[in-house]
C-alpha cells in the first residue's frame, strides 16, 4: 500500500469486517479501482477554492471528482513493434531532426542509433531517401545523415 506521497506504508492493524458489496471506479483515462463502499481513495478537492488532497470513501466519489493515481503504480506497457518504431522516429525527429519547405532529415554521429532511426523510417514512412556521411566536425567524428 502507498501513502499520498507514493511511499510504501505498513499495515498497523487488520480486522475482518465481513462481506460487503464491491463498487468499481473507472477514471476517464481507463484506470480502475474496485473496493468496498468505505474504501478510502485519495482525491484532489476544492476547499474554499483551494485544491487540497483529501481522502474520500469510494461511495462519496461522484462523476467529476479528481482521483489521484501514483505515477509509480502504473502498469508497465510494452509497445508493439510498430509503436516502438514510431517512438524511435519521433524521438529522433525531436532530438536531432530538421525540416524546410521541401526537405527534412536527421543527423547523428552514433552509427548504431542512426541505423535504428533509418530502419524505423523505412518501416513507418518508406519511400525515397538519401543517406550519406561526412567528417567535418572539429573532433573528426563521422556524421551520418538522412535526407528526405
Amino acid at each position: 500500500m502507498l501513502d499520498k506521497d507514493g511511499k510504501a506504508v505498513r499495515v498497523g492493524k487488520v480486522f475482518n469486517s465481513g462481506v460487503h458489496p464491491v463498487k468499481r471506479l473507472r477514471t476517464d483515462l481507463g484506470h480502475e479501482l474496485r473496493g468496498s463502499h468505505n474504501h478510502p481513495v485519495l482525491c484532489l478537492v476544492s476547499v474554499a477554492g483551494v485544491p487540497m488532497f483529501q481522502w474520500l470513501r469510494l461511495d462519496e466519489i461522484t462523476p467529476g471528482t479528481v482521483v489521484c493515481i501514483a505515477r509509480n503504480a502504473w502498469k508497465h506497457v510494452v509497445p508493439t513493434a510498430s509503436e516502438y518504431q514510431l517512438g524511435v522516429l519521433c524521438g529522433a525527429w525531436v532530438a536531432e531532426g530538421w525540416a524546410s519547405v521541401t526537405r527534412g532529415g536527421f543527423n547523428n554521429t552514433d552509427r548504431h542509433y542512426f541505423d535504428e532511426v533509418l530502419s524505423a523510417y523505412d518501416a513507418v514512412v518508406g519511400g525515397p531517401r538519401y543517406v550519406s556521411s561526412r567528417s567535418t566536425r572539429v573532433d573528426r567524428k563521422e556524421i551520418f545523415e538522412l535526407d528526405v
